[in-house]
């Protein structure tokens, strides 16, 4: 049978004004959207001045669509609360889809007798957007069925943290919303058997850690899902030109690199930090997730180069022409063997040939194309 229905209340110690639900409906025929039936909310419509809208409108999470609704309410006995609802119209006569509602209310006191909130505006829509931004579909798949076709794993595939990759590619993590930043980037490649990550979310900080240039961070207990988006690497972008560069390997370099017969032998993830000879041509990721140097080609018996990391400096040090970078020694990961140096022309014709070539990545994860003096 298609029709289910889970419902979630959740209250706050030390703010017992709080209600927090959340409610999932499947089978249901969808029926006016949230924006809709608050378009001609009657109440709305005779006190207009009793709701203040903090933020409305299209807010997909995780893959999944829906509309938000945040406002501010005025009671009739004057008292000030905070009313937010996301909600997902879900697909009917799909289970795995379902109506999806979450609603965060405060001010309740005794039944007809609102009080004021317990929390400010700005500390309950931060509690909102912390828990909304963790909303997600749980993954419904065989992981067995899923793990032995192989080369064949459709795009669209989820899988969670702690699981083995299934297939070598791009992954995107479905945590959080486009406006919450993932350490190391929202997309990232894996390689088959890696195990996945639980991701860890950038949030936003107070005025004093912003000036600090501190990122807060927050990792849910609940294990991230990842949705496979590329079966290969993105196109690559331009090398960015203040990179380091790694010191080519000299003519004679047999005893700084390994054997002929060995060379196959350097397996995927295989890490190596500057100033090391490179043990094998290929695409190698920087394990400085600031980093601007993303993943770069280096040939083998290349030294690998330190990475090049953003740095603050002041403003008299900016006027003088001071760089705003600093070079710090990393570690070097292997993701892809790839004995030639590839042209731009080479990965344009690379890119036209696969018919499911996704989006670019962004640049803290984006393999970037070696340089002509690479």
């Amino acid at each position: 049978a298609q029709n289910e229905r889970v419902a979630v209340f959740i209250g706050l110690k030390g703010h017992p004004d709080v209600a927090i639900a959340a409610n999932t409906m499947a089978g249901l025929k969808p029926e006016e959207s949230l924006l809709e039936r608050d378009a001609r909310s009657s109440v709305k419509q005779s006190n207009p001045s009793n709701f203040k809208s903090i933020r409305k409108g299209v807010r997909p999470i995780a893959g999944m669509p829906g509309e938000e609704m945040l406002q501010i309410v005025i009671e009739p006995n004057g008292t000030k609360s905070q009313d937010f609802m996301w909600e997902s119209p879900g697909e009917k006569d799909n289970v795995f889809h379902p109506n999806f509602i979450l609603e965060m209310n405060t001010g309740h006191g005794q039944p007809g007798s609102p009080i004021n909130s317990s929390l400010t505006d700005a500390k309950a829509l931060a509690l909102w957007d912390r828990i909304s931004s963790s909303l997600r579909l749980r993954p419904a798949r065989d992981a067995k069925a899923g793990a032995r076709s192989g080369g064949n794993v459709p795009l669209g595939t989820l899988s969670l943290a702690s699981d083995k990759c299934i297939q070598s590619g791009w992954w995107q993590c479905t945590d959080g919303t486009d406006r919450v930043d993932i350490v190391g980037g929202r997309r990232q490649y894996f390689t088959e058997g890696q195990v996945l990550p639980q991701a860890v979310m950038l949030t936003s900080g107070t005025v004093w850690q912003n000036f600090r240039g501190e990122r807060p961070t927050f990792t849910s207990s609940v294990p991230s899902t990842w949705k496979l988006t590329d079966r290969r690497k993105a196109k690559r972008n331009a090398a960015v030109a203040f990179l380091a560069k790694p010191i080519p390997a000299p003519e004679d370099s047999a005893s700084a690199t390994p054997d002929a017969h060995r060379i196959g032998e350097v397996a995927t993830g295989t890490e190596v930090t500057s100033a090391m000879a490179c043990p094998a041509s290929g695409w190698w990721e920087c394990s400085e997730t600031k980093a601007f140097d993303g993943t770069r080609w280096f040939a083998r018996g290349d030294l690998l180069p330190p990475a090049t990391m953003p740095a603050a400096i002041s403003l008299v040090d900016k006027m003088k022409g001071v760089p705003e970078f600093v070079r710090v020694s990393a570690s070097w990961r292997l993701v892809r063997v790839a004995e030639a140096n590839p042209s731009s022309a080479a990965i344009e014709r690379a890119a036209a040939d696969d018919s499911e070539q996704a989006p670019a990545p962004r640049m803290d994860n984006s393999p970037t194309a070696p340089t002509k003096d690479a």
